[in-house]
């Protein structure tokens, strides 16, 4: 059972799912950017990667999405912390210029 589960840590199946969905846009298939972002913050990074091979439109809503779910951090109990949340607050916060500039150019405010 240990074995599994950090085989699946090691995987991080979420980034994983972003990576293959990703590499089928690039192929002429539809990217689904509403399931996109309700993955969890593990897949946040992959997501701002994947960004410049989206359609424009797709690209846009993806932006807007992670800036409404990751640009500032939540008020949680000590608790609830998790390495992959700090992360995506990261990551948001660090490519905010540029996940602001793609929600504009689709005219998303």
């Amino acid at each position: 059972g240990f074995l599994l589960i950090a085989t699946l840590h090691l995987l991080n199946p979420d980034a994983l799912i972003v990576r293959a969905n990703t590499t089928r846009t690039i192929e002429g298939r539809r990217f689904d950017v509403r399931y996109a972002g309700s993955l969890s913050a593990d897949a946040v990074p992959a997501l701002v990667t994947a960004l410049p091979a989206l359609s424009p439109p797709d690209r846009a809503a993806l932006a807007d999405g992670l800036l409404k779910r990751w640009s500032t951090p939540e008020q949680q109990d000590w608790r609830s912390w998790s390495w992959a949340r700090a992360k995506a607050w990261q990551v948001a916060e660090e490519n905010s210029a540029l996940l602001r500039a793609t929600r504009r150019t689709q005219g998303i405010e």
